[in-house]
């Protein structure tokens, strides 16, 4: 069973789409973007649930949802830091994407929960999904 979006739903997952580009690794959460579009939150958690199962967004956590383009920029950015720096502390990843510690530390525990980094006392250094890559 695929879902069928009626036309006035369509042009809101486009719009919907437009702001998570637009947003980057910092957009707003989904009641801001549904306030944003002026939409019903549960029309809008409905379409953010589609795009996910799509590939095409990714939920960082609750309020927290990005494009998965913006999440591989996230991936090779702190990939890219802790090749020139591990352990590496929030700050260097704050640097290095251009983003507030308050933008950072949902994506960074986002990294932690994938497997990418993992959180230790001195700093993050690469979890067990980029070890091997040392």
């Amino acid at each position: 069973h695929r879902p069928r979006l009626s036309e006035a739903e369509r042009r809101l997952a486009r719009r919907l789409a437009d702001l998570l580009d637009a947003g980057g690794l910092a957009p707003p959460g989904p009641a801001g973007l549904a306030e944003a579009l002026g939409a019903d939150r549960t029309v809008v958690q409905d379409l953010l649930r589609l795009a996910a199962a799509a590939g095409e967004i990714v939920f960082v956590n609750s309020d927290l949802v990005v494009n998965a383009a913006a999440e591989q920029r996230l991936r090779a950015e702190a990939r890219a830091v802790l090749e020139r720096e591990e352990p590496a502390g929030p700050a260097a990843f704050a640097q290095a994407l251009g983003l507030t510690r308050r933008q950072l530390i949902p994506l960074l525990e986002h990294l932690d929960r994938e497997g990418c980094t993992e959180r230790t006392g001195k700093g993050r250094v690469r979890g067990p999904a980029w070890r091997q890559s040392r």
